[in-house]
Protein backbone atom coordinates (compact mmCIF):
# COMPACT_ATOMS: atom_id res chain seq x y z
CA UNK A 1 0.00 0.00 0.00
CA UNK A 2 1.27 3.48 -0.78
CA UNK A 3 0.18 6.68 1.32
CA UNK A 4 1.49 10.08 1.90
CA UNK A 5 1.26 12.19 4.99
CA UNK A 6 2.29 15.59 6.16
CA UNK A 7 4.56 14.61 9.05
CA UNK A 8 5.53 10.74 9.65
CA UNK A 9 6.32 10.28 13.26
CA UNK A 10 8.86 7.67 13.91
CA UNK A 11 8.08 5.86 16.98
CA UNK A 12 5.14 5.28 19.40
CA UNK A 13 7.07 6.15 22.72
CA UNK A 14 6.46 9.29 24.84
CA UNK A 15 8.37 11.38 22.78
CA UNK A 16 6.77 10.78 19.52
CA UNK A 17 3.33 10.83 21.19
CA UNK A 18 4.28 14.24 22.75
CA UNK A 19 5.66 15.76 19.48
CA UNK A 20 2.53 14.57 17.32
CA UNK A 21 0.37 16.29 20.28
CA UNK A 22 2.16 19.81 19.76
CA UNK A 23 2.12 19.61 16.29
CA UNK A 24 -1.49 19.35 16.39
CA UNK A 25 -1.80 21.87 18.81
CA UNK A 26 0.35 24.29 15.69
CA UNK A 27 -2.13 23.06 13.09
CA UNK A 28 -0.56 20.44 11.35
CA UNK A 29 -2.53 17.55 9.87
CA UNK A 30 -2.24 14.02 8.43
CA UNK A 31 0.39 13.30 11.08
CA UNK A 32 1.04 9.30 10.91
CA UNK A 33 2.76 7.66 13.51
CA UNK A 34 4.45 4.23 12.95
CA UNK A 35 5.30 2.24 15.92
CA UNK A 36 7.01 -1.63 15.34
CA UNK A 37 5.62 -2.86 18.94
CA UNK A 38 1.55 -4.07 19.09
CA UNK A 39 1.09 -1.09 21.34
CA UNK A 40 2.41 2.50 22.22
CA UNK A 41 5.09 2.83 24.83
CA UNK A 42 6.47 -0.61 24.86
CA UNK A 43 9.95 0.09 26.04
CA UNK A 44 10.92 2.67 28.05
CA UNK A 45 7.87 5.14 28.02
CA UNK A 46 6.72 2.39 29.48
CA UNK A 47 8.70 0.73 31.79
CA UNK A 48 10.06 3.29 33.99
CA UNK A 49 9.26 4.06 37.67
CA UNK A 50 7.27 7.03 37.00
CA UNK A 51 9.34 9.63 39.20
CA UNK A 52 9.22 13.50 38.53
CA UNK A 53 12.35 14.60 39.22
CA UNK A 54 12.29 18.14 40.32
CA UNK A 55 16.20 19.18 38.68
CA UNK A 56 18.20 19.44 41.77
CA UNK A 57 20.64 16.87 40.70
CA UNK A 58 21.75 18.51 37.33
CA UNK A 59 23.77 21.73 36.65
CA UNK A 60 21.86 24.91 36.85
CA UNK A 61 21.48 27.28 33.51
CA UNK A 62 21.36 24.13 31.32
CA UNK A 63 18.49 22.64 29.29
CA UNK A 64 18.36 19.68 31.51
CA UNK A 65 17.70 21.34 34.47
CA UNK A 66 15.50 23.43 32.83
CA UNK A 67 13.87 21.04 30.73
CA UNK A 68 13.40 18.43 34.36
CA UNK A 69 11.58 21.38 36.55
CA UNK A 70 9.37 23.06 33.18
CA UNK A 71 8.32 19.10 32.51
CA UNK A 72 7.62 18.02 35.74
CA UNK A 73 4.85 20.97 36.34
CA UNK A 74 3.58 20.20 32.67
CA UNK A 75 3.33 16.17 33.19
CA UNK A 76 1.51 17.11 36.36
CA UNK A 77 -1.09 19.52 35.10
CA UNK A 78 -1.56 17.13 32.10
CA UNK A 79 -2.66 14.62 34.71
CA UNK A 80 -4.68 16.63 36.34
CA UNK A 81 -6.27 17.98 33.18
CA UNK A 82 -7.23 13.98 32.23
CA UNK A 83 -7.99 12.77 35.83
CA UNK A 84 -4.85 10.74 35.71
CA UNK A 85 -3.21 9.45 39.28
CA UNK A 86 0.08 11.49 40.13
CA UNK A 87 1.23 11.18 43.86
CA UNK A 88 2.74 14.87 44.60
CA UNK A 89 4.49 13.26 48.32
CA UNK A 90 7.50 14.87 47.69
CA UNK A 91 10.97 13.75 48.43
CA UNK A 92 14.16 13.32 51.12
CA UNK A 93 17.35 13.03 50.57
CA UNK A 94 19.05 12.46 54.16
CA UNK A 95 22.57 12.61 55.54
CA UNK A 96 24.33 9.68 56.69
CA UNK A 97 26.98 11.82 58.37
CA UNK A 98 28.42 14.93 58.85
CA UNK A 99 30.69 14.74 54.80
CA UNK A 100 27.11 14.56 53.65
CA UNK A 101 25.85 17.73 54.86
CA UNK A 102 27.93 20.45 52.29
CA UNK A 103 26.47 18.11 49.62
CA UNK A 104 22.49 18.52 50.68
CA UNK A 105 23.72 22.64 50.97
CA UNK A 106 24.72 22.19 47.61
CA UNK A 107 21.78 20.38 46.35
CA UNK A 108 19.58 22.78 48.02
CA UNK A 109 21.62 25.60 46.01
CA UNK A 110 20.83 23.49 42.40
CA UNK A 111 17.42 23.43 43.23
CA UNK A 112 17.04 27.02 43.63
CA UNK A 113 18.81 27.90 40.67
CA UNK A 114 16.80 25.71 38.49
CA UNK A 115 13.39 27.07 39.80
CA UNK A 116 12.59 23.87 42.14
CA UNK A 117 11.59 24.51 45.80
CA UNK A 118 13.60 23.19 48.54
CA UNK A 119 14.28 23.34 52.21
CA UNK A 120 16.48 21.86 54.87
CA UNK A 121 14.34 19.95 57.37
CA UNK A 122 15.21 18.90 61.23
CA UNK A 123 15.18 15.33 62.00
CA UNK A 124 11.28 15.74 64.12
CA UNK A 125 9.85 16.96 60.80
CA UNK A 126 11.49 14.28 58.73
CA UNK A 127 10.16 11.68 60.97
CA UNK A 128 6.50 13.10 60.46
CA UNK A 129 7.15 13.24 56.69
CA UNK A 130 8.90 9.86 56.42
CA UNK A 131 8.96 7.52 59.48
CA UNK A 132 11.27 4.89 58.14
CA UNK A 133 13.71 7.29 57.02
CA UNK A 134 16.83 9.15 59.54
CA UNK A 135 19.06 11.40 58.76
CA UNK A 136 22.15 13.19 60.37
CA UNK A 137 20.90 16.36 62.14
CA UNK A 138 18.83 17.43 59.20
CA UNK A 139 17.87 16.03 55.91
CA UNK A 140 16.51 17.66 52.27
CA UNK A 141 13.05 17.99 51.48
CA UNK A 142 11.90 18.20 48.32
CA UNK A 143 7.97 18.61 47.53
CA UNK A 144 7.86 18.98 44.15
CA UNK A 145 9.40 15.63 42.61
CA UNK A 146 5.89 13.46 42.85
CA UNK A 147 4.84 10.16 41.02
CA UNK A 148 2.78 9.36 37.92
CA UNK A 149 2.02 6.05 36.28
CA UNK A 150 3.39 5.94 32.66
CA UNK A 151 1.11 3.22 31.14
CA UNK A 152 -2.13 5.73 31.78
CA UNK A 153 -0.44 8.74 30.57
CA UNK A 154 0.61 6.72 27.41
CA UNK A 155 -2.94 5.55 26.75
CA UNK A 156 -4.63 9.09 27.60
CA UNK A 157 -2.04 10.49 24.80
CA UNK A 158 -2.87 7.91 22.45
CA UNK A 159 -7.35 8.85 22.98
CA UNK A 160 -6.70 12.25 22.03
CA UNK A 161 -4.60 12.00 19.10
CA UNK A 162 -6.44 9.15 17.68
CA UNK A 163 -9.83 11.44 19.17
CA UNK A 164 -8.50 14.50 17.35
CA UNK A 165 -9.00 13.41 13.77
CA UNK A 166 -5.77 14.64 12.64
CA UNK A 167 -3.50 11.67 13.39
CA UNK A 168 -3.23 7.80 12.70
CA UNK A 169 -1.00 5.21 14.67
CA UNK A 170 -0.16 2.61 12.94
CA UNK A 171 1.25 -0.27 15.04
CA UNK A 172 3.52 -3.77 13.97
CA UNK A 173 5.12 -1.55 11.46
CA UNK A 174 8.77 -1.35 11.81
CA UNK A 175 10.75 1.04 9.36
CA UNK A 176 12.49 -1.44 7.12
CA UNK A 177 14.11 1.28 4.90
CA UNK A 178 14.24 5.31 4.92
CA UNK A 179 15.73 7.18 1.89
CA UNK A 180 18.08 9.99 3.00
CA UNK A 181 17.43 9.42 7.06
CA UNK A 182 19.92 12.73 7.99
CA UNK A 183 18.54 14.56 10.56
CA UNK A 184 19.68 18.01 9.77
CA UNK A 185 16.88 20.58 9.92
CA UNK A 186 17.47 21.29 6.17
CA UNK A 187 16.76 17.83 5.34
CA UNK A 188 13.86 17.20 6.96
CA UNK A 189 11.95 19.84 4.86
CA UNK A 190 11.90 17.29 2.40
CA UNK A 191 9.50 14.75 0.93
CA UNK A 192 11.13 11.40 2.72
CA UNK A 193 10.21 7.94 1.53
CA UNK A 194 9.97 5.26 4.45
CA UNK A 195 9.30 1.10 3.70
CA UNK A 196 7.23 -0.71 6.11
CA UNK A 197 6.18 -4.56 6.13
CA UNK A 198 2.94 -3.67 4.34
CA UNK A 199 3.21 0.36 3.20
CA UNK A 200 5.58 2.59 1.22
CA UNK A 201 4.76 6.08 2.77
CA UNK A 202 6.05 9.45 1.64
CA UNK A 203 5.86 12.03 4.23
CA UNK A 204 6.21 15.87 3.50
CA UNK A 205 8.73 15.89 7.41
CA UNK A 206 10.21 13.23 8.86
CA UNK A 207 10.58 13.46 12.67
CA UNK A 208 12.39 10.20 14.64
CA UNK A 209 11.13 9.85 17.18
CA UNK A 210 13.75 6.92 18.02
CA UNK A 211 17.63 6.61 18.41
CA UNK A 212 19.20 8.05 15.64
CA UNK A 213 21.54 4.74 15.09
CA UNK A 214 18.06 2.66 14.11
CA UNK A 215 17.30 5.38 11.45
CA UNK A 216 19.78 5.19 10.30
CA UNK A 217 20.60 1.45 10.06
CA UNK A 218 16.93 1.67 8.09
CA UNK A 219 18.61 3.95 5.56
CA UNK A 220 20.91 1.66 4.81
CA UNK A 221 19.36 -0.80 4.48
Amino acid sequence: MRNDCQVLVVGAGITGLMIARELVRRGADRILILEKEPGVGAHASGRNSGVLHAGLYYTPDTLKARFCIEGNRQMKAFCRDKGLPVVETGKVVVATGPSDLEQLHELKRRAEACGAQASLIDRQTLAEREPYASTYEYALFVPETAVIRPRAILAALEEELVASGKVSILLREAVLFCANPGFRAAALAAWRRILTQSLLQEARHLVPAIRQADLERAGQA
